[in-house]
């Protein structure tokens, strides 16, 4: 029984984030804007990051799983979604309106909740914890590559 819940979970999960991943796709364009900037050597290549990406979606797919297996409480789920528009936020206001500064403030705010939610997943769901760290340090980097963007242009 506990395997069809999970498997269940996964199901959940995966619709959820390829779901975000698709809204968020959506406002992603590589124009001149963003070929243009002065960037970091250590920025990897575009389809470098698209990978990067999908695995820490699926990262998130496992945390929510975890979550629903180990019976969450409504505000973690409404933390994910929290979540993942920040990240729509951070596409729409990067690659669309082109506002570094903007694009950093949110990213400061979703590294400090991503952050904060990691320390409550520590507490309450281990398995869960485990899986986001990977997150966490994901959006450590895009955080950092956010403020050289800006320090750079």
């Amino acid at each position: 029984m506990k395997t069809i819940k999970w498997l269940w979970a996964l199901v959940l999960g995966m619709f959820a984030v390829i779901c975000f991943a698709f809204l968020s796709s959506v406002f992603v364009r590589i124009d001149d804007f963003y070929i243009n900037l002065n960037k970091p050597p250590f920025i990897p290549d575009a389809t470098v990051v698209a990978l990067l990406w999908g695995l820490v979606y699926l990262f998130i797919a496992y945390t929510i799983a975890a979550m629903f297996v180990g019976r969450a409480k409504g505000k973690d789920y409404l933390y994910i979604v929290f979540f993942e528009l920040l990240n729509i936020a951070f596409t729409v206001v990067f690659f669309f309106f082109h506002n570094l500064a903007l694009s950093f403030v949110i990213a400061v705010l979703q590294f400090s909740m991503t952050a904060y939610f990691e320390c409550r997943l520590l507490k309450t769901n281990r398995q869960a914890a485990a899986s986001f760290f990977f997150v966490l340090l994901w959006i450590a980097f895009l955080t950092v590559n956010s403020y050289i963007l800006i320090m750079m242009n």
